[in-house]
């Protein structure tokens, strides 16, 4: 990605085969992971909004737009975007996921997405974070 203060990136992913794992991840020019305990830099397929069409959409952005699938730049103006995937089976050629990015200023983003689309409150977000915490402190717990 790379974003001025004011726009956005969306990604779209078609999932034609389902995979048992689905991970957008953000990460800087040296593919460090950002703060994923305290921001929302990744989202797993159990953290993911799917639309109503099936498709993933992300809104890769510098603050929060208020929707599902937000991924926070943590202010980094650039860096690369990582789609996990993993299925029990290679899927065969024509049925491997795809990804489309537009770039859109970010007092449009929800114009680009279906008028189905959730809004996320600040209380929602807050808890949203508050249970990335909670993970994190219990994955990377002392014994």
């Amino acid at each position: 990605f790379d974003l001025a203060p004011d726009e956005a990136l969306i990604a779209e992913v078609s999932l034609v085969e389902e995979p048992v794992y689905v991970g957008m991840h953000l990460s800087d020019y040296w593919g460090q992971s950002l703060d994923y305990a305290n921001r929302l830099t990744s989202i797993n397929q159990e953290q993911a909004h799917r639309d109503e069409d099936g498709r993933l959409r992300y809104v890769i952005a510098h603050r929060d737009p208020g929707v599902p699938n937000w991924l926070d730049t943590t202010e980094l103006a650039s860096g690369y975007i990582t789609l996990r995937t993993t299925f029990p089976q290679s899927p065969p050629a024509g049925r491997q996921p795809t990804v489309s990015c537009k770039l859109v200023p970010f007092g449009e983003i929800a114009r680009e997405l279906p008028d189905t689309t959730p809004r996320v409150t600040e209380p929602e977000r807050r808890a949203q974070i508050a249970a990335r915490q909670r993970h994190v402190t219990r994955r990377y717990r002392q014994y």
